[in-house]
Order: C-alpha cells, then structure tokens, then sequence
C-alpha cells in the first residue's frame, strides 16, 4: 500500500459528470463503482424533546429562534435548503444548486429573524440544550441516542439527491477486487443489516 486511500464511500449529490470527482490534496481522479448503497438523511431536529412545549412543525419556532446548522459548505448547504423548502427563510436565486453552495450570507428573507448559528455536525446534538432546533445528520443523531425520524420536525426527502455510493481510484476499476467489493455492499445481508441496525434512519437504495 501506497498510504493513499484506495475506496472511497461518500455522501454524493447527483451530478452530470459522475467520474468526474479529484481529491485536490492527492491529485486522485476518483471513479464511481457502485449504484447508491444507502440515503442518509439530514433533519431539523428540535430541543427540549421532554418538554410539554414541544415544537410539533417548523414553522412553530418562535421569533428569533436560535436554530443550529452546520459549518461545512456541503451539510450547511442543505440545512439551508431545507429551512428554505419549509418556509423559514428565503435564498437568492441559483444558490443552494448546480454546485453553487448555499450560506447564511445568502439569505434574503428571514421573517421570524432566525438566528442561524454555525457548529461542527458532531457538536450539534450536544448543543440542543442551548437551540432551538438543530439540522443533524443521520449518523451523528443516532450516536447522539436521537431519533431523526421521531425527533425532526423537518427532515429531507428520504430518497433525495444524496446517496452513500462507492468509488475507487481510477486506475483499479477494472480490477476484480472492484466487482467483489461492490457485490458484497450491494448483498441482501447489507440490506437486511442496515434495515435491522437503524430501523429507518437510514434507508437502502438498492
């Protein structure tokens, strides 16, 4: 081994070019192997979950609600989108699409004057204490003992543009450990794994 990855399994939104990805820091051409092995969802997951004052919608947050997303372009991206898609906020036209990354400095209308507050994804379930709501990705809601299909009041489509897929480096797609690996991923003991392990927080796509 090189000490240079040789799989790469990542969240990708669909895009023209699927063998088109480059990992800049090691000048890596990436090529995509697999169908889409799973959808992992982010959602709006509210605070004070015991409490007899629970937000039931997010239309529901209060005026001036702090309300935490996350600080990389990717996942803020689509925090953004879904507070857009639910009637919080309002981006300028062409952001958030395209590869165009949506951020807090591209919104336009903000009616409730809602406090977007920026955090690593792993530091928001820990931060509920002091939010709102928060846009959680699956993984880290599950660590967290959350539930993002009980817990959210907003989550994305649960068979939306991003996807769990599988790439290896250019130069060994042909190679048969390739087609191993992805007939294993793609096995009914994965399927029946994911389903069994996340009981729907994360949804096969095969």
């Amino acid at each position: 081994m090189d000490g240079i990855s040789r799989i790469l399994f990542f969240q990708f939104q669909v895009i023209q070019d699927r063998n088109g990805i480059k990992d800049i820091l090691n000048s890596i051409a990436w090529f995509i192997v697999s169908r889409e092995i799973h959808f992992s969802d982010i959602g709006i997951i509210k605070a004070d979950r015991n409490s007899i004052l629970q937000l039931q919608l997010l239309k529901d947050l209060p005026q001036g609600a702090k309300v935490g997303i996350q600080n990389d372009p990717s996942n803020g991206n689509r925090a953004l989108l879904l507070l857009q898609k639910n009637g919080i906020l309002k981006l300028k036209a062409g952001v958030g699409k395209d590869g165009v990354n949506a951020t807090p400095l591209d919104v336009i209308e903000n009616p409730k004057g809602i406090k977007l507050i920026e955090l690593d994804s792993a530091q928001l379930p820990r931060s509920l204490d002091d939010l709102a709501a928060a846009s959680i990705n699956t993984d880290y809601a599950v660590k967290a003992g959350l539930s993002p299909t009980k817990d959210a009041i907003a989550i994305e489509d649960l068979k939306g543009p991003y996807a769990n897929l599988i790439a290896v480096r250019a130069q060994d797609r042909n190679k048969p450990w390739v087609k191993k690996l992805v007939a294993a991923y793609e096995s009914p003991d994965v399927k029946n794994f994911i389903d069994t392990q996340f009981k729907g927080s994360i949804i096969p796509a095969f």
